[in-house]
């Protein structure tokens, strides 16, 4: 009977339980101060959703102080670096005095109706940046970087997958780039690289690029994840520069400690032993041929008319070793079969030796 054969190719490495419960802690320790004190600032806020000139009041039609013109009103909007990069289709202005200050608030509509950006200006067209008067004049809802509750949301999911996202990637070991002399250009680390710069289709460039096993093409998967984590940062909460409030430093702060943890606490704690091996392709082990019985073609006998009796007539089945036919003196008798010997040794698993049948038609044996 033939034992089903077992090769074992690879073994996880396991990551020490201290380690993983230290990397752990950290990352619970930001979750929770995430969840403790992102509520707090926005009930505290301060913000005036419907303010004197927000996005909702009516537009202007003459500026509100003298030696001013709606057009040049226009133009210093156009001027801001919220307005001057988008593609919006028209601008709407408006205007009222907030403690005292003339103040006016531009809007890029776009084609569906949304805000693409906004500015707010004084009296004198220089662009506003105080963060208190922003919030109280009703614009901020379209300036600040941490402003609605949506993003509110999108911040904490975007702090657990980053956690998460390295906390898979340390588990176990991955694969760096092949070593071997020879390789093709497309098999290196600088076609990596490359790939990675494709924006949005680096994932599937790199899952069709051959040469590369499939444990270094899910790595260069992971890293090309990371690479976008400062774009999803620093994009949608760039207004945090400018427009610096408590909410949004709280927000932006959390979620770049969480990437800094996860890239160092990951690379200190949970990376296992022989990380960054050379990557090598799976060996294509060729299929055994198996053998098959084939027959074995017996030369014509000629037969004798002119006696009834039987002659036996050495074949190519009676010559072999181990076999034996056995013929009946009577010719009235039409079959005959020789004994069942056990398989031989030296035959692959698998394959049936079959007996030799001899039958007799016409005074001629056949096989």
């Amino acid at each position: 009977m033939c034992a089903a054969r077992s090769d074992t190719t690879w073994r996880t490495k396991f990551i020490p339980s201290s380690m993983l419960a230290r990397f752990l802690l950290v990352a619970t320790a930001l979750t929770l101060a995430y969840l403790v004190l992102v509520p707090v600032l926005w009930v505290n806020r301060g913000v005036v959703e419907n303010g004197p000139i927000s996005f909702n009041a009516p537009a202007l039609k003459a500026a509100l102080t003298t030696g001013h013109s709606i057009g040049q009103l226009e133009r210093a909007c156009t001027g801001q670096q919220a307005i001057s990069g988008l593609d919006y289709e028209r601008l709407k202005v408006v205007g009222a005095r907030i403690d005292s200050r003339v103040l006016y608030g531009c809007y890029a509509v776009k084609s569906d109706g949304t805000v693409g950006g906004a500015a707010v200006l004084d009296q004198n067209l220089i662009p506003v940046k105080s963060v208190s008067l922003l919030k109280r004049s009703g614009a901020w809802r379209w300036i600040g970087a941490v402003k609605t509750k949506t993003e509110v949301v999108l911040g904490f999911l975007g702090l657990v997958g980053i956690l998460g996202m390295y906390l898979l990637y340390y588990r176990r070991p991955r694969p760096g780039p092949r070593s071997e002399p020879g390789l093709r250009w497309w098999q290196g680390r600088a076609a990596d690289v490359g790939v990675g710069m494709i924006l949005f289709f680096s994932w599937l460039i790199i899952w069709i690029l051959p040469g590369r096993s499939r444990a270094r093409k899910l790595r260069l998967t992971f890293m090309y994840g990371f690479a976008l984590i400062p774009f999803f940062i620093i994009g949608p909460f760039s207004a945090v520069a400018d427009y610096p409030d408590a909410l949004s430093v709280v927000v932006v702060g959390l979620l770049g400690l969480a990437a800094l943890w996860g890239w160092l606490g990951g690379r200190a704690l949970l990376r296992p032993e022989g990380w960054g091996y050379p990557d090598r392709l799976p060996k294509v082990r060729p299929q055994p041929i198996q053998p098959s019985a084939q027959e074995v073609p017996t030369p014509p006998v000629e037969s004798s008319a002119s006696t009834n009796q039987a002659t036996a007539v050495p074949s190519a089945s009676a010559s072999a070793p181990g076999r034996s036919a056995v013929i009946s003196p009577d010719p009235g008798e039409t079959t005959a079969a020789e004994p069942t010997p056990s398989a031989p040794q030296g035959l692959a698993c698998g394959h049936i030796w079959a007996p030799t049948r001899v039958r007799r038609r016409g005074g001629a044996l056949q096989n």
